[in-house]
């Protein structure tokens, strides 16, 4: 209804519609009702690249961009996922640069991709990108250098690097801690990549351990 609302009121290409479009589509995407997202995020991609006052490299359309990639990615859809993570990517390096924070987030979108359809060095590489820029742009443990930590350790995992893996895994814990709280999903996340290292190594005290928490 507030959508209609706007639509009719100031427009369609107006940016309090598109967010709103934006939002809406997270909204059913978060509720698995992903049909409706993908359909509003493509509307607001067509209407953003139409617009006089967007185009298809404006920041907010390549916002969309990486939305609808993530969605793809979270249906199974990988080489629609692919193909828009790139896009972000090349826009917003462009628009902002290698190391900006918006660019490195895609890169982690472009991984987990990679990762998810066994492109394990590709995802080690885009891991190792973010974090190396990451660290460089924060100088501090933040959300953004632990994805990519927790990233390196799941690829780590995943090529049998048990010992590296534990190391990262322990690193994205400790900062997911502090910063989420233990009981934060990306933790949980964190702690359950190192108790499936721990049961992969023998160390089944330590993994039964971590399981019950």
């Amino acid at each position: 209804r507030i959508l209609g609302g706007m639509k009719r009121k100031v427009g369609e290409t107006n940016p309090d519609t598109l967010q709103t479009m934006h939002n809406l589509g997270l909204a059913y995407g978060h509720q698995a009702q992903y049909e409706k997202a993908e359909e509003l995020f493509k509307q607001a991609i067509y209407i953003q690249e139409s617009a006089r006052n967007f185009g298809p490299d404006h920041p907010e359309t390549l916002r969309t961009v990486n939305a609808l990639a993530n969605l793809y990615d979270r249906r199974q859809q990988y080489e629609h996922a692919i193909e828009l993570y790139k896009r972000a990517i090349n826009g917003r390096e462009k628009l902002f640069g290698t190391d900006h924070p918006q660019t490195l987030r895609s890169i982690c979108g472009l991984a987990n991709v990679y990762m998810r359809t066994d492109l394990l060095e590709e995802a080690k590489t885009l891991y190792s990108r973010s974090l190396d820029a990451s660290e460089k742009h924060f100088q501090i443990e933040n959300p953004d250098v632990l994805r990519a930590v927790h990233g390196i350790a799941s690829v780590l995992t995943r090529q049998h690097e048990y010992s590296q893996a534990e190391k990262q895994y322990e690193r994205a814990i400790a900062g997911r801690t502090a910063l989420l709280g233990e009981g934060h999903a990306d933790t949980l996340r964190s702690i359950e990549g190192l108790a499936i290292v721990y049961t992969k190594t023998g160390q089944y005290g330590k993994a039964e351990e971590l399981y019950r928490k």
